[in-house]
């Protein structure tokens, strides 16, 4: 059976994902836009379309473009939604990843989707470097510095380092139909 809401239907835009989050970013200037609830570091709504831009900017200098699967498999940071947003502003899809998944889901996740790219974060090490192996991920970033032991530098970046490189992400031209993020879960292509 099928239930209905008693409200009316809610209005979606045909606008792209990164430009309806970011529209009134500009207007909304030094308030904090993103906060890390462990350290407090906060990120202003005036630095957030900058850094969006410059890591889709960054991405795309390293091939990723629309329709390429790019996942994420971390706790919540303020770079997780600058990274969704990158994401979407170059039309590529994410595929958001639970921290609690195990390295056979991961894996299985990372080939289904067949995910290029995934950002991560140091401490998940033991579940990614396991999943990632044999897959078509190409590149790993972490949200955090450290680099875990035995992999080299070339296989796994610091996320900041995209957005410490100057840049414009080229012009994309996104379709409302077209599709942004690619969950799995229970109830989704994940398994229950």
């Amino acid at each position: 059976m099928i239930y209905y809401s008693p409200h009316p239907h809610i209005g979606i835009p045909d606008t792209p994902l990164a430009d309806f989050v970011l529209a009134r970013a500009a207007e909304r200037g030094a308030r904090a836009a993103l906060v890390d609830s462990v350290s407090g570091r906060t990120i202003s709504y005036a630095e957030l379309p900058g850094l969006v831009d410059r890591a889709a900017a960054s991405l795309s200098r390293l091939g990723i473009a629309k329709g390429d699967v790019c996942a994420i498999f971390s706790p919540n940071t303020p770079e997780y939604p600058i990274a969704v947003l990158a994401l979407a502003r170059l039309g590529a899809v994410t595929t958001t990843a639970s921290p609690l998944c195990t390295k056979d889901d991961l894996r299985a996740q990372l080939g289904d989707c067949r995910a290029r790219i995934l950002i991560t974060v140091t401490s998940l090490a033991p579940t990614w470097v396991g999943a990632v192996a044999g897959s078509r991920v190409e590149r790993v970033f972490t949200f955090d510095r450290p680099r875990p032991d035995g992999l080299a530098d070339e296989q796994v970046r610091w996320f900041g380092d995209l957005l410490g490189e100057p840049g414009t992400p080229p012009t994309v031209t996104i379709q409302p139909d077209d599709l942004v993020a690619l969950p799995y879960s229970s109830g989704t292509p994940g398994l229950p």
